[in-house]
């Protein structure tokens, strides 16, 4: 039987200091579309990153091999390295 684990990025940092991510992008030139990941946002990734391996663990489910796709947005990319770790 095959396994598929979907995850959706973290809370995102514009959401939570809207005021303040436009000025921080606008100071360094980033992308206001392409926010990162909020430290709440960080917090649910590491989290998730856990609770898949739990889930693995619990279910006697080893993994032949992991295909992590993600999407190039910041936040996206933040919340996929826990996992991909």
């Amino acid at each position: 039987m095959d396994t598929i684990i979907l995850v959706r990025h973290g809370a995102r940092y514009d959401y939570e200091n809207p005021e303040g991510w436009t000025q921080l992008a606008e100071e360094r030139g980033l992308e206001r579309r392409n926010p990162p990941l909020s430290d709440f946002g960080k917090q649910q990734a590491i989290l998730t990153g856990e609770a898949v391996v739990r889930y693995l663990a619990q279910n006697d489910l080893s993994p032949e091999s992991v295909s992590l796709v993600s999407s190039p947005y910041h936040r996206t990319l933040q919340t996929a390295q826990p996992l991909a770790q």
